[in-house]
């Protein structure tokens, strides 16, 4: 691939075409609020990347439960209760002209007890 092909669309199977290659990885930034709703960093962080050229823009791992949630101040998407936030977010990276996307996570085996997860191991085989 050439870097002038970096800059070109990126028709997808399924989906909206991406306008070029470049996707942001999902970054963990512990800003969120402590019940995992969006807070004004993490909108102002996604204001920012909005206008920053990228095709594709991901939250960083964000809770399917609260029972999985691993780190302090995770962002959640396990309640409707985010809802508003998240779709804040949503459409701060389409009017940017990206596509966003958000990373799933349950932290399993390794969920915090002392943020209220309860740690979940695979199988009875789940190393410490």
């Amino acid at each position: 691939m050439s870097v002038a092909e970096l800059f070109e669309p990126l028709t997808l199977r399924h989906g909206p075409t991406m306008r070029n290659r470049f996707m942001l990885a999902p970054l963990t930034n512990q800003q969120s609020e402590r019940d995992g709703a969006v807070s004004k960093f993490d909108q102002s962080w996604m204001e920012q990347l909005a206008q920053s050229g990228y095709a594709l823009i991901q939250t960083g791992a964000a809770t399917v439960e609260a029972s999985g949630i691993a780190y302090e101040r995770q962002l959640g998407i396990h309640s409707d209760e985010h809802l508003y936030g998240l779709t804040q977010m949503a459409t701060a990276i389409r009017d940017g002209g990206g596509i966003s996307a958000v990373q799933l996570h349950h932290a399993g085996h390794r969920a915090s007890p002392e943020l209220g997860g309860v740690p979940a191991p695979a199988s009875s085989l789940t190393l410490p």
